[in-house]
C-alpha cells in the first residue's frame, strides 16, 4: 500500500483529530490499516499567533524552513505523497513536495465540486484571511468568497487561537453558530476553511462544505487509486 506522510503539529487538536479520523476512516474503507507517518513541525506559538493575526499574505520563512525539513525527514523514511491540515499553508507543501518528487495531497479541488452542489454561488468562507484571499483567487469566475465583517472575523481568529492553545471546541459552539446567523442572509452555504474550527459542532439549519472533509476523502482517494 502508498505510504503517506502527514506534515502536523501546527495545531495539536486538528492534527489528532485528523490522523485519527484518517485511520478509522481509512481503515473502514480500505479493509487495512492505511500506512501513515506524522512528521510534527516545531512553530513559536508567538509566531503562529502573529501569522495568524498579520493579514499580509506572505508566508514568514521560519515555516518554509520547518516544513521542509519535516517532508524531507519524511523522503527519507519514504513516504510517496504528503498531506497537511493547515489549509493556509497549502502553496507551501505543493511547492516543496513537487520540488521533491512527491504527491501533494490537496482539498481544494474536490472542494471546489461541493461547493457547486450548494444552493447557490455565494460561499462564507471561515478562516483565516490567508485562506480566504487565496480561495478568492481560485474560486474567481465560478463562485463568490463573501467574508466576515472585520468583528466576526476576530471572533474566527479568536475561536482559532483558543482551540490552539487547549480550549474546549465545544465550548465554542455559539459564538460559532452567532457567525453563521451574521452571514446567512448574505451567502447560500459556508466553507469550513481551517482544521480547527472542524472540530466545533456544526449548528443545525446551514449548509457546510468542510475543507477537512474533503481532504480526507482525497487522502483515502489516493490511498485507493492504482500505483
Amino acid at each position: 500500500m502508498k505510504r503517506i506522510g502527514i506534515v502536523g503539529g501546527l495545531g495539536p487538536q486538528a492534527t489528532a483529530n485528523f490522523y485519527t479520523r484518517l485511520a478509522l476512516e481509512g481503515s473502514a474503507l480500505l479493509g487495512v490499516r492505511p500506512a501513515m507517518i506524522m512528521s510534527s513541525v516545531q512553530i513559536q506559538m508567538a509566531e503562529e499567533m502573529g501569522y495568524l493575526e498579520n493579514t499580509d499574505s506572505r508566508i514568514p520563512p521560519c515555516y518554509e524552513v520547518v516544513i521542509g525539513d519535516a517532508i524531507d525527514d519524511l523522503c527519507r523514511i519514504g513516504v510517496s505523497a504528503v498531506v497537511m491540515p493547515c489549509f493556509s499553508l497549502t502553496d507551501v507543501l505543493n511547492r516543496m513536495a513537487m520540488a521533491r518528487e512527491l504527491q501533494p495531497i490537496s482539498a481544494f479541488d474536490r472542494a471546489g465540486r461541493s461547493l457547486s452542489d450548494l444552493p447557490g454561488p455565494r460561499i462564507g468562507v471561515l478562516g483565516t484571511s490567508h485562506v480566504q484571499d487565496m480561495l478568492r483567487s481560485l474560486l474567481s469566475g465560478t463562485l463568490t468568497v463573501v467574508k466576515p465583517c472585520a468583528g466576526f472575523q476576530r471572533r474566527i481568529l479568536d475561536m482559532i487561537c483558543t482551540i490552539l492553545t487547549g480550549g474546549n471546541p465545544v465550548d465554542l459552539a455559539s459564538s460559532f453558530e452567532e457567525v453563521c446567523e451574521a452571514l446567512q442572509h448574505q451567502v447560500d452555504g459556508y466553507l469550513i476553511a481551517c482544521s480547527e474550527l472542524s472540530l466545533i459542532p456544526r449548528p443545525s439549519g446551514f449548509e457546510f462544505v468542510d475543507l477537512l472533509d474533503e481532504l480526507l476523502r482525497e487522502t483515502m482517494y489516493f490511498w485507493g487509486s492504482p500505483d
